[in-house]
């Protein structure tokens, strides 16, 4: 996955429930940002431009959104 400036590319992901997986966010822009699940509590933390970071959890059941909580709406 890729955070750019003001997106993650892709925008969704479709993953099995139940099942662990480990997403990788590559920071492709010149802004800080972070990928966080809120009620998961899977956080990168604050990436910079050029930075790799990992977020672990495990899949729920049903629709999880994730953003960037240092840009709103991302």
């Amino acid at each position: 996955m890729t955070a750019v400036d003001t997106r993650f590319e892709p925008d969704r992901l479709e993953l099995p429930a139940g099942q662990e997986v480990q997403v990788e966010i590559r920071n492709e822009g010149s802004g800080t940002h972070d990928f966080t699940i809120e009620w998961l509590d899977p956080s990168t933390g604050p990436t910079q431009g050029g930075e790799v970071a990992n977020a672990t959890f495990t899949i729920p059941d049903g629709e999880t959104s994730f953003e960037s909580t240092l840009h709103p709406g991302l």
